[in-house]
């Protein structure tokens, strides 16, 4: 599958490497795609580097990896590039972060996706979880307090031909 990473962190970056080597065609991204060389590298199998454009353009399913202060805006902006393709929302809504945003998704229970669909696309919030010492193995999170990532079509609760 060709999935373009919009947000190539801590979370877009791990699992976008474990979808690499797993054998699926990635684009990561970010603002800075020229930092990027190192995870590139890292995930292997032809992954590629580029702009948050080219992530989206290039992806049949987009990975959203931005802090959720940024949905707003991205929504403005990128919305329509979307279209109407999957997308899975890795944003969580972090007080201290994100502000009184974050506190409104809380109490709210509907998650971040509104912020997402006026642009037609599917959006999945996706938890993530993996036991550290695996993303440790393949030499990610080391040393690091970051949680790493586990994303099944069960726990995302995605369609079947996903």
């Amino acid at each position: 599958m060709r999935i373009g990473i919009v947000g190539s962190g801590k979370i877009g970056g791990l699992v976008g490497t474990l979808w690499s080597r797993a054998g699926h065609e990635m684009v990561f991204s970010s603002r800075h795609p020229e930092n990027l060389a190192g995870l590139v590298a890292l995930a292997g199998n032809g992954a590629k580097a580029g702009t948050p454009e080219e992530a989206i353009a290039f992806g049949d399913v987009v990975l959203l990896s931005i802090p959720l202060a940024s949905l707003p805006a991205f929504g403005r902006e990128r919305g329509e590039l979307l279209g109407r393709k999957p997308v899975l929302d890795t944003s969580n809504p972090f007080p201290s972060r994100d502000g009184p945003m974050a506190e409104e998704v809380r109490q709210s229970g509907r998650g971040t996706g509104p912020y997402l669909r006026a642009s037609g696309s599917s959006v999945r919030s996706t938890p993530y979880w993996i036991e550290r010492s695996r993303a440790r193995r393949i030499g990610l999170g080391r040393g690091s307090a970051f949680r790493s990532h586990r994303m099944t079509k069960r726990h995302c609760r995605l369609p079947p031909h996903w």
